[in-house]
């Protein structure tokens, strides 16, 4: 795990207009994103379907596991639906994987368009503010420049990140976005820990074989069937938008709420769930989608 690097970046804009963004808006920003590419030269833009569509592997074992490569780069914004004046700003949290690292400036440039054509259906115009990086200690270091171009940024180790989880007996996964989980194109309407560890699992390594060259073993994860009572906490499922597909609306959605359950019930596969929280979970999991939250009940 010591090879496998990674940086934890926010960005700020200065929005420019008023406007009210609905809850769960700034997970389609993948769209926003595609529009916001319209604006950049033709090389740029090229770079950001790169991103978004990674190239399948050049070599064959991985090329075959991985046949659609995950983007480098994992987004984190705010939830929740929020009004934004003239003079606010709003931040994005993300993380970029790797050899993606390499890419954060084409990134960038992408984000700054994406303030120029604007957050959500073409509103809510802002300029790019500011680029933190997140140093190893918690700090943030302002970059600009050449530094991002080159991706010559603070970097972390997931042994480094994993080495300063804290330790408790008890956790609580709480779910920030809906995470749509599918299992032979099918929605888990009622997904259970036991289920979800190994979608969470594959997650990771298909993001660590495509961008950072590492392969996890393919061991089964068998976790016990945990119970219900008394680990799930107000979990439920929501539908948070609709989309329009061959002229009938479908409803999309996904699992919110919370789940407590006893260390000793993962084992060994904690460090799963917490590697999670950097990468999201499900579809749409790259642009904000089955992000959640991982909290020690108790210990230190």
């Amino acid at each position: 795990m010591n090879q496998v690097e990674f940086i934890r970046f926010k960005v700020t804009w200065l929005i420019d207009d008023e406007v009210l963004l609905p809850e769960y808006a700034l997970l389609r920003l993948r769209r926003e994103l595609k529009r916001a590419s319209l604006l950049l030269t033709d090389d740029d833009r090229e770079r950001f379907n790169s991103l978004v569509q990674p190239p399948v592997a050049t070599d064959l074992p991985t090329a075959h596991q991985w046949p659609s490569p995950p983007p480098a780069f994992v987004l984190h914004p705010p939830v929740g639906s929020c009004q934004l004046q003239a003079g606010d700003e709003l931040s994005i949290l993300g993380t970029m994987w790797g050899r993606g690292i390499e890419s954060f400036g084409a990134l960038v440039k992408l984000f700054d368009a994406l303030g120029e054509s604007g957050l959500f259906f073409g509103m809510g115009h802002g300029q790019l503010l500011s680029v933190e990086v997140y140093q190893a200690d918690g700090s943030v270091q302002s970059v600009a420049g050449e530094k991002v171009n080159l991706g010559e940024l603070p970097r972390q180790t997931l042994e480094w990140y994993l080495q300063q989880q804290p330790y408790s007996p008890r956790w609580q996964m709480q779910w920030l976005t809906p995470g749509r989980f599918l299992v032979g194109r099918r929605p888990m309407f009622r997904p259970s820990l036991d289920k979800i560890v190994p979608l969470i699992f594959r997650r990771i390594a298909g993001i660590l074989a495509c961008h950072c060259g590492i392969e996890l073993e393919n061991v089964g994860i068998q976790l016990p069937s945990l119970p219900n009572e008394g680990m799930s906490v107000g979990c439920h499922w929501r539908d948070w938008r609709c989309l329009d597909q061959e002229g009938r609306t479908v409803d999309l959605g996904g699992v919110l709420g919370t789940w407590e359950f006893d260390a000793l019930d993962v084992e060994s596969w904690l460090w799963v769930l917490q590697v999670g929280q950097l990468c999201n979970v499900g579809k749409g999991s790259p642009f904000g989608a089955g992000q959640y939250l991982l909290k020690p009940l108790d210990g230190t």
